[in-house]
């Protein structure tokens, strides 16, 4: 293990215009989410009740790859919280949460060093005004990492909802002498240097985190910056480090920018790759950039968790979508998400099948993704046939794990129809063509174009057009058959992925995989009721 974070997980449920989505949250389990997405080994200290929302936030931490083996089960509700678009803030359900009776006595292994290789524990200043028992096992943990060895991180993250800014800087001043890495806003930078620095931000951050970490004898100190401006969000950051020659090293000159989608989870995020960054050990301002970016990558996909591996943080979301097709066959391994009406399974695997959703209203259409992905599925299409699609991308993508890749078929209109699915949380799009521009457009959108071609020369016309990944369709009628330089042309584009779509049987997979489509698309052939 190398990181350990502790705090609270909620249910977060939001009504809108893309129908009602639920997703898992919480500011340090969304720091975890990060941290494991980009492939770093952290547990998360907690606990939940036994109910629904326990069970969700659960399967979608797991499979995002975050070691749950330290949160508590305990006979009371998990908290909740609802946004809808006519509340000015979220409405909480916390009160009497399992969180909020946990106690250091929950943790009696704990209390010797048992995690070998931490090393940074991670905290906010949510945690301590939620209760006399949290702050206890807040403060309790410091302990535990000051004994243990580990660096300590805390997110300030003042909610005026919970307490004043007075009563949270009244706990969290008298533990800096524990605190390595101080976490702020430009909101919290203000408060503690008793300054305006929105109007003016760049030089009087820069000298306010400085200072800050001066006075205060903290190892680091960072401020994340966020202006928002026609739904496009940029980022910047400062930090101040004791091991800098200069005032503080700052990303105000280069800042990352991406569609804003969703404004929860982004400092959350930041915090991850900015521990990631350190745990690699690259330079401050590398650690800085990283942090920036991905904090903008989160926030263009619906929910708080974070869906970004690492490889799509370094090559972008459709470079990343595209690998994962591409190996995706590789593994037989099914996710952990478990239903309870499963009518269907096939007996060959699901995980190199792009499994094609047509014409299920949304509330079915989630029903049939969960089977899907517990029968190991690990890509689905969501065609624009159906009814509601794009409400049902976003159902689909808050309701399944963080790893498995969402897409949308039958593009006719790429310059309208790309832009609102990658809003709802696709990362590739289908046709059964190849329309004009679609390459490009989705290039744009950060997402993978796989367009479809009926023989060779469409093919090479699609992939001169900068496409990557091609669907061979009608499988069935237009290439099984009836094609020949098929394996030449799959020597010769070896970099491009081919997908073969339309009429395959479930007994056909594993001998397409032998032959080297790595992945295949099946629609009416999967017949999951």
């Amino acid at each position: 293990m190398e990181v350990i974070c502790l705090g609270e997980a909620m249910l977060r449920q939001a009504s809108g215009g893309l129908g009602s989505i639920t997703t898992p949250g919480g500011s340090e389990l969304n720091t975890a989410v990060s941290l494991a997405m980009l492939g770093r080994k952290v547990s998360w200290i907690s606990a939940l009740g036994d109910d629904p929302a326990a069970k969700r936030i659960r399967r979608d931490a797991l499979s995002a790859g975050v070691d749950l083996s330290h949160v508590k089960t305990l006979p009371h509700p998990t908290g909740k919280y609802r946004i809808t678009e006519d509340s000015k803030s979220p409405i909480y359900q916390r009160k009497n949460s399992a969180f909020a009776h946990l106690t250091p006595q929950h943790f009696p292994e704990l209390m010797r060093p048992i995690f070998d290789g931490v090393r940074w524990l991670h905290l906010s200043g949510i945690t301590p005004l939620l209760g006399e028992k949290p702050k206890s096992l807040w403060a309790t943990a410091m302990g535990w990492a000051e004994l243990d060895g580990f660096l300590i991180s805390l997110d300030i993250n003042h909610r005026p909802a919970l307490g004043e800014w007075e009563e949270l800087w009244a706990i969290i001043e008298p533990k800096l002498r524990q605190i390595h890495a101080l976490h702020l806003s430009t909101t919290d930078l203000e408060k503690m240097y008793e300054n305006d620095l929105i109007e003016t931000p760049a030089d009087q951050i820069e000298n306010a985190v400085s200072e800050i970490r001066r006075k205060f004898g903290l190892t680091w100190v960072t401020c994340s910056h966020k202006t928002d401006e026609n739904g496009i969000r940029s980022r910047w950051s400062t930090m101040s480090s004791v091991f800098q020659q200069s005032q503080s090293v700052s990303t105000i000159h280069s800042p990352s920018s991406s569609s804003l989608i969703d404004p929860l989870g982004g400092g959350d995020a930041w915090v991850g790759a900015w521990l990631d960054g350190m745990l690699q050990g690259f330079d401050e301002e590398k650690v800085l950039r990283r942090a920036d970016k991905y904090a903008a990558m989160v926030q263009s996909v619906i929910g708080d968790f974070s869906t970004i591996t690492d490889n799509a943080l370094e090559d972008g979301l459709a470079e990343a979508t595209l690998r994962t097709l591409t190996i995706m066959s590789q593994s037989h391994t099914s996710q952990n998400c478990s239903t309870s009406n499963t009518t269907h399974k096939p007996q060959n695997s699901l995980s190199g099948v792009i499994a094609i959703l047509r014409k299920h209203e949304p509330v079915k259409a989630v029903d049939l993704a969960i089977q899907l992905v517990a029968e190991g599925c690990k890509a689905i299409e969501v065609t624009l046939d159906s009814d509601k699609p794009f409400e049902t991308i976003a159902a689909i993508r808050s309701t399944l794990p963080p790893r498995i890749l969402i897409g949308v078929g039958t593009i006719s209109q790429p310059e309208t129809q790309i832009p609102m699915a990658q809003k709802c949380g696709a990362t590739f799009a289908l046709a059964p063509n190849n329309p004009k521009d679609m390459v490009n457009i989705a290039k744009q959108h950060n997402m993978l174009a796989i367009p479809g071609v009926a023989n060779i020369s469409q093919t090479e016309q699609a992939i001169n057009q900068g496409a990557k990944a091609v669907k061979l369709f009608h499988w069935k009628k237009d290439w099984a058959t009836k094609q020949t330089g098929i394996e030449d042309m799959k020597h010769q584009f070896s970099e491009v992925l081919f997908i073969p779509v339309g009429g395959i049987l479930m007994t056909e997979i594993d001998s397409l995989h032998s032959e080297g489509y790595s992945t295949v698309g099946i629609g009416s052939q999967l017949k999951i009721e």
